[in-house]
């Protein structure tokens, strides 16, 4: 998705939920506030999905990826296999290491020989883009 589709789906999903809020401002019967109340979350999750996918869209260069390192409160990134992932969270990544490896990386060698191409012992993290 461009930048510009994005924008475009952005101010849609804003409309709609200004359009929605404000026919609920004047609704009294309570089943249509509920009707309304319901499509007001279901635009909000349509706006949080794209928002969402445009994370998963970034491109990183090698000295991006450098700056997500999980030091001075940034972020902790790994690539591997050209995918960008976040690794903050994970308990076995503490303070951007894991067994001698260093987030901000490009650890697709080093992930090879530990874990011989096993890419499910990546499936629960989360990906945040690319290594271009």
């Amino acid at each position: 998705m461009d930048k510009e589709t994005l924008i475009e789906n952005v101010e849609k999903c804003y409309k709609n939920i200004f359009s929605l809020r404000n026919m609920l401002l004047y609704t009294q019967c309570p089943l249509k506030r509920q009707q309304l109340e319901n499509r007001i979350l279901y635009e909000i999750d349509n706006l949080l999905n794209i928002l969402k996918w445009d994370i998963r869209q970034r491109e990183f260069t090698i000295e991006e990826l450098s700056k997500y390192d999980g030091s001075l409160g940034n972020p902790a990134y790994i690539a591997v296999g050209g995918i960008v992932y976040d690794v903050s969270n994970s308990p076995v990544w503490g303070g951007g290491t894991h067994f001698g490896a260093l987030a901000g990386a490009d650890l697709t060698s080093q992930f090879e020989k530990c874990h011989k191409g096993d890419l499910s012992k990546l499936k629960n993290l989360p990906v945040v883009g690319t290594l271009v």
